[in-house]
């Protein structure tokens, strides 16, 4: 009997490990296996197959919709959606694990005491860092400035 047990604990592990998401069907009947990891208004974030793709919530049967209200009545991570328990750090709007809040240039968790701030993207860095994260901004594509520069020659720079 203890070996029936055990192998059946075993195939439930490797069942549990298999399942990355839930199969979400579209109103045309097409069906994905997916993630769901944020909701914003009536648009969903689904991560399929390690990408992640925004979704109009009306896009699903009822059913999915049903669990996406569910879903987002639980209070969540925003660093990586999961749910949040008793030991949770609240910073401007959002909550995080305590583990989830830390800095997004020397990966260190804050802990009490620490100064940190927001950069212009809503990412949160320590003071102590002498400057800011910099970010390219995203060029349109219509714009003439979106292809490199175009080099006519090689020059050596002494």
């Amino acid at each position: 009997m203890a070996i029936l047990r055990t192998h059946l604990f075993v195939l439930l592990f490797f069942v549990c490990l298999t399942v990355s998401g839930r199969v979400w069907t579209t109103t045309d009947g097409i069906k994905s296996d997916g993630e769901l990891f944020e909701v914003v208004g009536d648009r969903i974030g689904l991560k399929i197959r390690g990408r992640e793709y925004h979704f109009s919530i009306n896009r699903f049967i009822p059913s999915d919709r049903e669990y996406v209200k569910q879903w987002s009545r639980v209070p969540r991570c925003a660093a990586c959606s999961g749910t949040l328990g008793t030991r949770s750090t609240k910073a401007g709007k959002a909550s995080y694990h305590t583990a989830c809040f830390r800095c997004m240039v020397c990966r260190k968790n804050f802990g009490p005491g620490n100064r940190f701030r927001r950069d212009g993207w809503g990412g949160w860095f320590m003071s102590s860092i002498s400057r800011q994260p910099v970010y390219a901004e995203p060029v349109p594509e219509s714009s003439p400035s979106a292809m490199p520069p175009r080099i006519n020659s090689l020059q050596m720079v002494g």
